[in-house]
């Protein structure tokens, strides 16, 4: 597989200027009791729905340490983890959630270290949702969101100075952002899958397409069966371009 296609980490600060606040605060009440536009979840089921490492654990307690700390152009920064749902669905079900948050704060964690920033607080929220796709709707699709300050504090400067998330030639922290995530996705699929994560999920996407083309042959009045892929590898006249 591409490795850069393994996780998806995307990064979105909101301003502080004019309604900067107010915003935030909406986006945060939206990620607390929604896993989509259309899905309504109650907070009396949501008790763990915020993981806090020092800035909050509901929505209004965020949303006030991030207006407490915000710099003069940042309110917060917003981080989206997201692994690859085809990645997700190697694992049992039981262990995805726990994927996602081992991810979420290994990728949070090493971003910040490498970048010398010390003791930032921040939250995460998770989201289990299915894909929607058309080549393959209905996957498992869970995904953090993770609330950054506009600030942090410097030991050595012994005050609050504004978090900075460049992006040019000499300093791209997007980039290093997911090159962090993408490292952190492969050591936990070793320890949660195996070694041979990547085969496996090359034969995955295999059986995949070979289920595909076998329904694309098959006459439109034939019967439904199911499919032994490595059989039907074996077939004479069957060949495969992928």
């Amino acid at each position: 597989m591409d490795r850069k296609l393994s996780v998806v980490a995307n990064v979105r600060y909101q301003s502080s200027k004019g309604k900067g606040a107010s915003k935030l605060k909406g986006l945060l009440r939206y990620v607390q009791y929604r896993d989509n536009r259309d899905d309504h979840s109650p907070q009396r089921d949501r008790a763990e729905r915020w993981v806090d490492h020092g800035l909050g654990s509901n929505f209004q307690t965020i949303a006030a340490n991030c207006e407490a700390t915000k710099s003069e152009h940042v309110q917060a920064f917003t981080l989206v983890i997201n692994p690859n749902p085809n990645l997700v669905a190697l694992m049992p079900e039981e262990r995805r959630v726990v994927f996602v948050q081992a991810l979420t704060e290994a990728t949070v964690d090493t971003f910040l270290a490498e970048r010398g920033i010390e003791g930032l607080e921040y939250s995460y929220a998770i989201h289990q949702r299915e894909t929607t796709d058309r080549v393959q709707p209905g996957r498992d699709n869970p995904h953090t969101h993770v609330i950054l300050p506009g600030s942090y504090y410097s030991w050595q400067d012994g005050d609050r100075l504004p978090l900075y998330m460049n992006r040019n030639r000499r300093e791209n922290d997007i980039e290093l952002l997911h090159q962090i995530a993408q490292r952190q996705v492969e050591l936990l699929l070793e320890h949660e899958v195996g070694f041979d994560w990547e085969q496996r999920y090359d034969l995955a996407v295999l059986e995949r397409d070979v289920r595909s083309l076998m329904a694309e042959m098959a006459p439109a009045d034939a019967p439904a069966r199911e499919i032994d892929t490595a059989a039907d590898m074996r077939s004479p006249g069957l060949s495969l371009d992928i």
